[in-house]
Protein backbone atom coordinates (compact mmCIF):
# COMPACT_ATOMS: atom_id res chain seq x y z
CA UNK A 1 0.00 0.00 0.00
CA UNK A 2 2.99 2.29 0.61
CA UNK A 3 4.21 1.51 -2.46
CA UNK A 4 0.66 2.52 -4.60
CA UNK A 5 0.74 5.72 -2.41
CA UNK A 6 4.31 7.09 -3.07
CA UNK A 7 3.86 5.86 -6.88
CA UNK A 8 0.20 7.92 -6.55
CA UNK A 9 1.95 11.29 -5.58
CA UNK A 10 5.00 11.30 -7.64
CA UNK A 11 3.05 10.97 -10.25
CA UNK A 12 0.76 13.59 -9.55
CA UNK A 13 3.69 15.84 -8.63
CA UNK A 14 5.36 15.25 -11.81
CA UNK A 15 1.97 16.21 -14.04
CA UNK A 16 1.82 19.59 -11.66
CA UNK A 17 5.60 20.32 -12.74
CA UNK A 18 4.89 21.51 -16.35
CA UNK A 19 2.26 23.89 -15.21
CA UNK A 20 4.35 26.49 -14.04
CA UNK A 21 5.89 28.14 -17.17
CA UNK A 22 3.77 29.00 -19.88
CA UNK A 23 4.86 28.36 -23.27
CA UNK A 24 7.17 31.27 -25.19
CA UNK A 25 4.86 33.07 -27.13
CA UNK A 26 5.74 33.28 -30.61
CA UNK A 27 4.64 36.40 -31.54
CA UNK A 28 7.42 38.03 -28.69
CA UNK A 29 10.89 38.81 -30.08
CA UNK A 30 13.70 37.27 -28.91
CA UNK A 31 16.34 38.33 -26.40
CA UNK A 32 14.05 40.22 -23.76
CA UNK A 33 14.32 40.92 -20.20
CA UNK A 34 11.54 38.29 -18.02
CA UNK A 35 9.70 41.67 -17.17
CA UNK A 36 9.44 42.90 -20.72
CA UNK A 37 7.88 39.49 -21.39
CA UNK A 38 5.48 39.34 -18.50
CA UNK A 39 4.29 43.31 -19.83
CA UNK A 40 4.17 41.49 -23.65
CA UNK A 41 2.04 38.36 -22.79
CA UNK A 42 -0.18 40.80 -20.62
CA UNK A 43 -0.43 43.14 -23.19
CA UNK A 44 -1.40 40.06 -26.06
CA UNK A 45 -4.14 39.08 -24.08
CA UNK A 46 -5.41 42.45 -23.41
CA UNK A 47 -5.15 43.01 -27.47
CA UNK A 48 -6.35 39.74 -28.33
CA UNK A 49 -9.60 40.41 -26.04
CA UNK A 50 -10.02 43.70 -27.16
CA UNK A 51 -10.58 42.44 -30.67
CA UNK A 52 -12.25 39.27 -29.74
CA UNK A 53 -14.05 38.82 -26.30
CA UNK A 54 -14.17 34.92 -25.91
CA UNK A 55 -10.19 34.53 -26.47
CA UNK A 56 -8.49 35.84 -23.48
CA UNK A 57 -9.20 38.90 -20.59
CA UNK A 58 -7.73 42.02 -20.02
CA UNK A 59 -4.44 42.19 -17.85
CA UNK A 60 -2.10 45.42 -17.17
CA UNK A 61 -0.13 45.78 -13.73
CA UNK A 62 -0.76 49.27 -13.83
CA UNK A 63 2.03 50.15 -11.13
CA UNK A 64 4.46 48.14 -12.99
CA UNK A 65 2.85 49.56 -16.27
CA UNK A 66 3.93 53.45 -14.17
CA UNK A 67 7.25 52.32 -13.01
CA UNK A 68 9.08 50.00 -15.33
CA UNK A 69 9.93 50.91 -18.59
CA UNK A 70 10.48 46.92 -19.74
CA UNK A 71 7.20 46.15 -18.61
CA UNK A 72 5.21 49.20 -20.88
CA UNK A 73 7.11 48.52 -23.40
CA UNK A 74 6.21 44.63 -23.41
CA UNK A 75 2.63 45.56 -22.89
CA UNK A 76 2.25 48.17 -25.62
CA UNK A 77 4.19 45.79 -28.05
CA UNK A 78 2.55 42.67 -27.02
CA UNK A 79 -0.87 44.41 -27.40
CA UNK A 80 -0.43 45.83 -30.72
CA UNK A 81 0.41 42.75 -31.93
CA UNK A 82 -2.06 40.45 -30.98
CA UNK A 83 -3.93 42.81 -31.38
CA UNK A 84 -3.72 43.30 -35.13
CA UNK A 85 -3.15 39.22 -35.10
CA UNK A 86 -6.44 39.05 -33.55
CA UNK A 87 -8.26 41.13 -35.96
CA UNK A 88 -5.98 38.73 -39.16
CA UNK A 89 -7.25 35.35 -37.28
CA UNK A 90 -10.99 36.83 -37.06
CA UNK A 91 -11.29 38.27 -40.87
CA UNK A 92 -9.79 35.08 -42.15
CA UNK A 93 -11.38 32.71 -40.20
CA UNK A 94 -14.32 34.34 -38.44
CA UNK A 95 -14.64 34.41 -34.27
CA UNK A 96 -14.26 30.74 -32.53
Amino acid sequence: MKQFTLMTATMLLSSLSGCGTPPPNPLMPPGHTAIYAEGFNDGCSTGRVTRNPVVGWYRKDTKLFESDKQYAQGWNEGYQKCSYAQMQEDALGGRR
